[in-house]
């Protein structure tokens, strides 16, 4: 399964890595592209995303929005909550 992460930032480049080392394919897309750099060279691939969600959904591919709660340490040992607002089939 291929999952496109948007936003690099503190929590979502742990999020990203943990993805990665679970067997999927994770493209990237953060609006800094110096973050880009480290993350490629462990495997992720940058890739170019529609800005909105509505652009995205226009585009065709499947998506859900999620808020993730909890620290960088919870992160880090994936132990974040995740609640996922979407179609229940896209996260199960």
């Amino acid at each position: 399964m291929e999952i496109g992460f948007l936003g690099l930032g503190i929590k979502g480049k742990v999020m990203s890595m943990h993805l990665l080392k679970n067997g999927f394919k994770v493209t990237i897309r953060n609006r800094t592209l110096s973050k880009y750099k480290e993350l490629v060279e462990f495997g992720l691939i940058p890739k170019h995303f529609p800005r909105s969600a509505r652009q995205l959904h226009q585009s065709g591919n499947a998506f859900f929005k999620a808020l993730e709660l909890g620290s960088k340490r919870l992160a880090k040992i994936g132990r974040l909550v995740i609640l996922a607002i979407e179609d229940k089939e896209l996260y199960e």
